[in-house]
This record gives C-alpha cells, sequence and structure tokens, in this order.
C-alpha cells in the first residue's frame, strides 16, 4: 500500500511538470519592417525588441528596411549585435521611397576610436543584402500557421510587394494566400484619425499607394498605432543621458544624440506599436471598434467603422499615456 501511494504521488508530480510545460509560453515569431534613419524611434523600437527577445518573449524572425539605404541596415546589424542577436536575417527595399539621407545611422556606423570602428557588426563589409520581399517569403514559408506577427513602423512598401509577390522557391502560394495562411495579426504605425489634426502621416504620404494596397487588401487583422497616439508619449532624454553611462559609447545613446540637438524629448510612435505587440494583456491602451481604413488621393487617412472590418486602432489617454511612457523606459533600458 506504501509503494503504491509513493508510485501515485509521482504520478502526480509528472502531470503537473508536464502541465506546467505545455502551459509555458512559446516566444512570439515577430517580423519588424522599419524604415530606420528616418526618427530615432524606431532605434528605440529595435532596442526594444531585442530585450523582449533576451527574456525569451519573442523571436525576432527578421527585420526588413523600407529604407533603401546601405546604413539603414547597418545600423539595424549594429543594434542586433550588440544585443547579443548577431545574424538576424535582415532585407532592404528595392526601391526608393521617401527621405534618402541616413542621418543618425551613418553617423554611428562610421564612428571610430584610433582609427578603429566602435561598433561591432555582423554584416561582412560589401555584403549583397536580401531584397525584402523574398526575405518575407521566406520567414513566413518557415513559420507555424498563423503564428506570427508583422510590427511595421515604416512605408508600407515592403508589405504591398508582399501582397503582390508571386510564387517562388519558398513557397507556391501567392503573397495574399502567404500572408492569410502564415501571419497572426500586423501591428501598424501609420495614419492619423484625429480630425482636430491636419496632417498627412508621415509613413502614409512617403509610399500613399502602398499604403492605400495594404488597408485594401491584407487578409488578416490589422492594428493600428495612429500618430495621434505616439504623440502622446514622448522618450525623456534624461535617460539617455543617464541610464546608458554604463559603457563609453553606446550604439542607442549614441543614435538619440546625433538625430537632433540634446536635450529632447522624443515623440515615440513606433515603440507604442511594439509595447501593443508584446504587453496587449496589460491595459496600456484603448483599442477602437472594428472598422476599415481609407487612404484617399491626398494620402490623408480616414478610419471608418464597419462590424465586417479588419481594422482596428490603438487610443490612449492621460493617465495611460505616462504608464506607457513608464514602461518604455523600463524595456528601453532593460539590457543596456
Amino acid at each position: 500500500m506504501k509503494n503504491l501511494m509513493i508510485i501515485l504521488v509521482l504520478l502526480g508530480l509528472l502531470v503537473s511538470c508536464q502541465n506546467h510545460e505545455t502551459t509555458k509560453q512559446s516566444p512570439l515569431p515577430v517580423i519588424f519592417d522599419t524604415d530606420m534613419g528616418n526618427d530615432i524611434d524606431d532605434a528605440l523600437a529595435l532596442a526594444m525588441l531585442n530585450n523582449y527577445m533576451s527574456e525569451s518573449k519573442l523571436n525576432l524572425l527578421g527585420v526588413v528596411s523600407s529604407k533603401k539605404n546601405i546604413y539603414s541596415v547597418e545600423y539595424i546589424d549594429i543594434l542586433d549585435t550588440w544585443y547579443h542577436h548577431p545574424g538576424i536575417p535582415i532585407g532592404m527595399t528595392t526601391k526608393n521611397r521617401g527621405p534618402q539621407d541616413p542621418g543618425y545611422t551613418k553617423k554611428v556606423a562610421e564612428m571610430s576610436d584610433g582609427g578603429k570602428k566602435i561598433f561591432k557588426r555582423t554584416l561582412k563589409e560589401n555584403a549583397n543584402i536580401t531584397d525584402a520581399v523574398p526575405l518575407y517569403r521566406k520567414l513566413l514559408s518557415k513559420a507555424k500557421d498563423t503564428s506570427v506577427v508583422i510590427i511595421c513602423v515604416g512605408f508600407s512598401t515592403n508589405l504591398s510587394g508582399l501582397l503582390q509577390s508571386g510564387a517562388d522557391q519558398f513557397s507556391q502560394l501567392d503573397g495574399k494566400d502567404l500572408v492569410r495562411k502564415k501571419v497572426k495579426y500586423l501591428s501598424m504605425m501609420a495614419c492619423n484619425f484625429d480630425g482636430s489634426i491636419q496632417f498627412r502621416e508621415f509613413n502614409v504620404v512617403n509610399d500613399c499607394d502602398a499604403a492605400r494596397d495594404v488597408f485594401d487588401n491584407w487578409p488578416t487583422q490589422i492594428i493600428v498605432s495612429p500618430f495621434e497616439v505616439g504623440m502622446q508619449v514622448k522618450y525623456p532624454a534624461s535617460s539617455i543621458l543617464h541610464d546608458f553611462n554604463e559603457v563609453k559609447y553606446h550604439p542607442l545613446a549614441e543614435a538619440y544624440k546625433s538625430y537632433m540637438k540634446m536635450p529632447y524629448d522624443r515623440p515615440c510612435r513606433d515603440p507604442t506599436a511594439v509595447l501593443y505587440v508584446m504587453e496587449k494583456d496589460s491595459n496600456y491602451f484603448s483599442m477602437s471598434g472594428p472598422g476599415i481604413v481609407k487612404i484617399d488621393t491626398a494620402c490623408a487617412s480616414r478610419f471608418v467603422p464597419d462590424r465586417e472590418g479588419n481594422c482596428r486602432y490603438l487610443r490612449l489617454d492621460s493617465i495611460q499615456a505616462k504608464s506607457v511612457v513608464k514602461r518604455l523606459v523600463e524595456v528601453v533600458t532593460m539590457d543596456k
């Protein structure tokens, strides 16, 4: 009888361990689409993704740039390497869209001390950079069905190219069907839905046709973090000045300092799209009802409520904004 009781206890422990393992969440597969170099908040967003990856909360499958500039790719590689994630696949658009000035990405990439470049990188000099759309198709084809979250904080150029792509060596599905099969949802920083702000949002206006194509044809859910949300959330200069002093040079801090004359608090439009994905159950944001997004011929964006629509957008009040700023600083400085 005693032996039987021991066996039952051991079996109970085994089942308990198995249940614990099955309930443990796997890292979320993410593809990050950015116009790195046009604004500093792209760099903040990529730092966040790397920190979440260090905590095993996500698997950054790849990063694609909608800015056709080699320094955009080089800086992405520098940041990934700095955060101990070298070799993450990187792609770049083949189309010229938006500003072509490399901005802070070139300044940081070319920083040297004693004639030697300061920041390590994984990509070899003059390496052939993979086109963004084939990289998208390769990464998605290998992923489990309905598992991947795409976070796009730049132009819609690569997303539209993916939708319009045809069957290739990676998948017999066309782009739209490949997205439908593999993508869980799309988190976008785009648009301006605040009618009191007469502003055509930067990411939309720099490739208006692509943005219209994505909002008209994307086959899964889209969560939009609009311009007015990010404008309420400003990353504090005090963090850059005081939280990165453990090293002489930090690629994120140096980029922030190079982007504008310090000190300045910069709106965090792009990091909100990341924070929603990674901490969507934390009530940092409110959410609109379902609808569709229309992009007119002047590249202005409009949200139209529709119960059958696949789009929703984030909202933020002043109390939530303070909580978001606090959390962003925590995540950005998590692994300095």
